[in-house]
């Protein structure tokens, strides 16, 4: 029993490091093309038109109906910056209750149908966290009905720390598994209204 034990304890101490090596060497927070610095992202085909697709996007209250990980979404200075334009800043919530983690997104810049891009603060009751961290919804016609989707997750402005680059290695499994769901639901939402 003593052998057996040894030798699983030996093959873990061998197996571990080359399985992080492998996640970490995989990781979906790379490089893509286009892109010149390391970002996480996910594309989608929407049966549906650019302008379609950014409108809905742009209206935080339709947060709750696509999103797999947002309770809600609420605007923070909505009575001064219209929802989904350069200025808006909207609150992030996971429960209902508005308890647990939230963050805040201020939309930094908004090219008409074909992208927005916000901004990551304020990141509360978070396992992980990093700072001056952006997303980017990304948007390309396809054709008259249809529309190329894209989220991503990057640094904006500074380069992560050791430490960040380490997090968001690994946590980008579990983000862009987050993008897929929502587009998923984007997709539907939006197809299904046409």
């Amino acid at each position: 029993m003593k052998n057996i034990l040894k030798k699983i304890g030996i093959v873990t101490l061998i197996s571990l490091p080359i399985i992080v090596i492998v996640a970490f060497l995989a990781s979906p927070f790379k490089t893509h093309k286009g892109f010149d610095y390391p970002l996480i992202k996910q594309t989608i085909i929407i049966d549906a038109s650019v302008e379609e697709v950014f409108s809905y996007l742009g209206n935080s209250d339709n947060a709750r109906d696509w999103s797999v990980f947002v309770d809600h979404i609420r605007a923070i200075n909505g009575d001064e910056v219209l929802d989904g334009e350069v200025g808006s800043i909207r609150r992030c919530f996971v429960r209902a209750n508005e308890k647990g983690i939230l963050w805040d997104e201020r939309i930094t810049e908004v090219v008409l149908g074909k992208k927005r891009q916000l901004t990551v603060d304020n990141l509360e009751n978070f396992p992980i966290t990093a700072q001056n961290l952006a997303t980017e919804q990304l948007y390309k016609r396809v054709n008259e009905n249809q529309c190329e989707l894209s989220f991503t997750l990057f640094y904006k402005n500074a380069e992560p720390t050791w430490g960040e680059y380490f997090k968001t290695t690994f946590a980008a499994y579990l983000i862009k598994s987050i993008f897929k769901k929502n587009m998923k639901n984007i997709k539907k939402i939006v197809e299904s209204t046409k």
